[in-house]
């Protein structure tokens, strides 16, 4: 996929993780970039999205008075500053908040974000993601 073609022999390869996620065709993986580093990880399960779920029915009173929009696992946050890509397991956000290009939401126009806690995620999710 990143191999030069004749067509594309020119153009360089990417070279940060950015430019890479920016290559990639839409994948059936949750792709995110934290601390610089490409994490490619599975869709959560079942009980990981109830979760997330459970927080959105315990905001819905609130949700929908104000017109935001909750996404539960699938939508693309933009970190503003470095511009990295993750996938917040819980965003709510104004039905006017920014975008970077066609796919991800600006971080700086959300109302919140949350994590569910996995056993293969406690690392990034409590360590890295805060920072973020």
């Amino acid at each position: 996929m990143f191999a030069p073609t004749p067509e594309t022999a020119h153009e360089p390869l990417p070279s940060t993780p950015r430019e890479l996620f920016d290559a990639l065709p839409p994948l059936p993986l949750r792709t995110e970039i934290i601390n610089g580093r490409m994490i490619v990880s599975p869709m959560g399960t079942p009980e990981h999205a109830d979760a997330a779920m459970s927080l959105y029915r315990a905001l819905l009173a609130v949700i929908v008075p104000h017109g935001w929009r909750a996404y539960t696992g699938n939508v693309d946050v933009c970190i503003d500053g470095p511009r990295d890509p993750i996938v917040p397991d819980f965003v709510l956000a104004p039905v006017d908040c920014p975008r970077w290009g066609d796919r991800e939401l600006l971080s700086s126009g959300l109302l919140m974000v949350a994590e569910v806690v996995s056993p293969s995620s406690v690392r990034e999710d409590r360590e890295d993601k805060p920072d973020i």
